[in-house]
């Protein structure tokens, strides 16, 4: 009984690996601000993306229009103790 000859796939190179990666749909990122309100009446916190610069804002719990006080501290000291 005679067998046929099976074809041997080539062992891709590390550059061929590469160029794959670069054909194949890969993940983005982006760097999004998102910047934490507490209201200074109600204690109530909130969450806009991509809003600096604002003066005056209203809080969706309690409805006051107050002034805004920018913390130029970073808050994950406080709030993610693990992580750093």
């Amino acid at each position: 009984m005679i067998f046929p000859k099976l074809k041997r796939k080539a062992i891709p190179t590390k550059n061929q690996n590469i160029e794959k990666l670069k054909n194949k749909m890969l993940h983005k990122v982006f760097i999004r601000h998102t910047y934490i309100y507490k209201c200074g009446s109600c204690e109530g916190e909130w969450k806009i993306n991509e809003a600096p610069n604002i003066e005056r804002l209203s809080c969706p719990h309690c409805g006051k229009n107050l002034g805004i006080e920018y913390v130029q501290e970073d808050q994950r000291r406080n709030h993610y103790r693990r992580h750093i």
